[in-house]
């Protein structure tokens, strides 16, 4: 006899993104790019949860604007800094089934002036409780 219930592991889980450590600048030195592609993986992740993306941002102009989007959902964030300075923190929730297994990919967009984005990490639920990493098998001799 089948129950009418089952068990499913559920943890949070919280991506790192190590380029963001000192910050990243867009646009980067001479004539760089407006925008900036993080891709990842997000094992595990639950169906239909709503992951949480972080991240500080400073302008490094007089006037800035910038946009933050996960995959192809709608922006996070769109945001405009008239002489401010001042660090700002984002925490944003994505839209419910935005974030996938694998091939995601968070872009930072510049529009106007230039900002540093730091301290970049996305919270998710999982169903894994464990992770699954390739073996690296170096040969001896």
């Amino acid at each position: 006899m089948l129950g009418l219930f089952y068990e499913e592991a559920q943890v949070a889980r919280c991506l790192t993104f190590a380029e963001s450590v000192g910050g990243f600048i867009i646009p980067g030195p001479g004539a760089g790019s407006s925008d900036r592609h993080l891709q990842f993986d997000a094992p595990g992740v639950l169906e239909g949860s709503l992951p949480v993306v972080c991240f500080q941002t400073v302008a490094d102009a007089d006037k800035a604007s910038f946009s933050v989007r996960l995959n192809s959902g709608p922006l996070l964030v769109e945001a405009t800094f008239e002489n401010d300075r001042d660090p700002q923190s984002w925490m944003k929730l994505a839209q419910a089934g935005s974030l996938m297994p694998e091939h995601n990919e968070l872009v930072f967009a510049v529009n106007e002036g230039k900002v540093t984005f730091t301290d970049v990490f996305i919270l998710y639920t999982a169903n894994q409780l464990t992770v699954k990493k390739r073996r690296t098998i170096v040969a001896t001799q």
